[in-house]
């Protein structure tokens, strides 16, 4: 109990999982970053700005990224914009031109502001209707289901089950799958794999690596 009162206070980041999140976790970690790099002394710029990371999913992903990076290049500088740089890859904007109201043999040329102007003008005329930035996301939405984003999940492909005998009549047993490659590419370019972190090295001095922890799910497809 004794050497554990000799342990030194240790920071830990958490992210959790949840798409999307992933990308509020990176801006935020840019901020904390930058705060927690004025509060270490000039002469411990070796410091850890976190001496434990674990992510959960899209967190987990994140995590490795961050110390993937502080492994290879034996500092935190850089980090938070080797993070960024992997959410700027994965951003994509969806082709809305076959979308309302282009749909209708639009003669002019596809401009994504005049495509929100457009419904823009219609929500000044009627209320009801969406505005440019509801409908954008709305339409962008529905377009990477339809085909995909690029970087992230493939066009789905579709997958017929009769097993229930329920086929006949509207609607059909048909499920829709999407393929995660794109997403494991993008990942492979950001991290250096394997991540192997220590604690301490072969004589019991402490490193000064952020430990990584990550957690996942195991899901068994079943098999027909």
């Amino acid at each position: 109990m004794d050497s554990e009162k000799n342990i030194p206070a240790q920071r830990a980041l958490v992210l959790q999982g949840g798409g999307s999140i992933g990308a509020y976790e990176a801006g935020v970690f840019n901020v904390l970053y930058h705060w927690i790099q004025k509060d270490i002394h000039q002469d411990k710029k070796d410091e850890n700005i976190f001496d434990i990371v674990a992510g959960t999913s899209i967190g987990a992903a994140n995590g490795a990224i961050l110390v993937s990076f502080v492994q290879q290049n034996k500092t935190w500088e850089g980090a938070s914009t080797k993070l960024l740089q992997f959410w700027d890859n994965l951003a994509s904007t969806p082709d809305l031109y076959y979308w309302w109201p282009f749909w209708n043999n639009w003669v002019l040329p596809w401009s994504e502001n005049f495509w929100i102007d457009t419904w823009n003008y219609r929500n000044d005329d009627n209320s009801q209707s969406a505005t440019g930035e509801a409908a954008r996301r709305y339409y962008s939405a529905k377009d990477f289901i339809l085909h995909g984003a690029s970087n992230v999940f493939s066009k789905p492909r579709k997958i017929y089950d009769d097993r229930f005998l329920d086929n006949f009549g509207f609607p059909s047993n048909v499920w829709y799958v999407y393929d995660n490659k794109p997403l494991r590419d993008s990942i492979k370019k950001s991290v250096s794999f394997p991540i192997a972190t220590r604690y301490y090295d072969l004589n019991k001095q402490q490193l000064k690596q952020p430990r990584l922890l990550t957690v996942s799910v195991d899901v068994e497809e079943e098999k027909r």
